[in-house]
């Protein structure tokens, strides 16, 4: 399961996920993201939460890659992954680098109130 929301008090986009994930969706993710994304501002947050993941398909890469490409042209400035155990890397890392210009500062943490709290210091006016 794939849960997306939009914090506005702190602009922050909040992508949760949980259990096993599929191809199928990731693409409604991305359907999800394009909905919410008018309401984004440039230079908007994103607090990605991979804490609940059992198992991520392999070949969701690609989908992961459009998402990527659409969050940088969006104007995402800061990425927050959780990352609670090793195993829950799925590449992101990697991925961001070809992914998202080097202007988005990106940090990985082991929890998400560190994400939480990591996100509310940030500021971009």
């Amino acid at each position: 399961m794939i849960e997306v929301y939009y914090e506005s008090a702190y602009d922050t986009l909040l992508i949760e996920f949980q259990g096993e994930i599929d191809v199928a969706q990731v693409e409604c993710l991305f359907l999800d993201i394009q909905k919410i994304s008018p309401r984004l501002k440039k230079k908007f947050k994103l607090l990605t939460d991979l804490s609940g993941v059992t198992a991520i398909d392999v070949r969701t890469q690609p989908s992961f890659v459009r998402i990527m490409d659409f969050l940088n042209t969006s104007g995402v400035a800061a990425i927050v992954r959780v990352v609670s155990k090793p195993a829950q890397d799925i590449g992101l890392n990697i991925l961001s680098v070809f992914h998202y210009s080097k202007e988005v500062s990106i940090r990985t943490v082991s929890s998400r109130p560190e994400a939480v709290e990591y996100l509310k210091k940030m500021s971009f006016a």
